[in-house]
């Protein structure tokens, strides 16, 4: 029998889902080792940990026992429960084959001990790629489409505005700061000194706090343009 080990994890959110839970997933590996002649020797679980990233003790330990040559097959419930980041599964795959380890998942029927297998995961990992690139181009027309339109953005108003049911409106307070801040700032003033400027008036932030950053007035001066096409639209 293949010597094998089963490696499951659940997020926090994850962990209410039907068939997404440990034992669920235990159950699921278990029938398809029975029934592939699978010989697991260790269950490896990580409970309460999202699959943005590998830094996970029990995948860093399917890692190590990779590197080992201990191992003939790695069995997940699906892909996914390795990891999210399409990144971290081309480095997990690449270990595998460079090894002749097995990549096993039981719901998208893939085992990468045969051609077809090890097919079949690039043409995933090739369409995961698609997605997430897809999806990043999508929120950036969507932000710069807000951005340009007057519109609240990542939740949060440009400085200098409010949300007024999900448009931007003129805020009194930071736009009388925002007048200082470029006051100083045309007069040939450094970032350091306008944040002390802007403590020894009384003038607070957003968040309320006396101490003004340097980041935050670098930040508040680089969005000119956007916040003047803004104004330029609501007044």
């Amino acid at each position: 029998m293949c010597k094998s080990v089963s490696y499951c994890r659940v997020s926090t959110s994850d962990q209410a889902e039907k068939g997404v839970s440990l034992d669920a997933q235990k159950e699921k590996i278990k029938q398809y080792a029975s029934l592939y002649n699978y010989d697991i020797i260790e269950e490896i679980c990580d409970a309460g940990f999202s699959g943005k990233d590998i830094n996970r003790d029990g995948i860093q330990k399917i890692l190590l026992l990779m590197r080992e040559n201990s191992i003939s097959a790695v069995i997940v419930s699906k892909l996914d429960r390795l990891t999210r980041s399409v990144k971290d599964l081309i480095e997990i795959v690449d270990l595998a084959n460079k090894n002749n380890i097995a990549i096993v998942s039981v719901s998208e029927h893939i085992d990468t001990s045969s051609a077809a297998g090890r097919m079949m995961l690039n043409l995933l990992t090739v369409i995961s790629q698609w997605e997430r690139e897809t999806i990043s181009e999508r929120t950036k027309t969507s932000l710069q489409y807000k951005k340009q339109n007057g519109r609240v953005y990542n939740g949060v108003a440009l400085y200098g505005f409010k949300s007024d049911n999900g448009f931007l409106v003129p805020d009194n307070n930071e736009q009388s700061a925002i007048e200082y801040i470029m006051r100083e700032y045309k007069s040939g003033k450094k970032v350091a000194s306008i944040c002390r400027g802007l403590r020894g008036r009384g003038i607070k932030t957003r968040n309320g706090n006396e101490v003004w950053s340097s980041p935050v007035v670098k930040k508040i001066i680089s969005d000119t343009a956007i916040r003047i096409q803004i104004l330029t639209q609501v007044n």
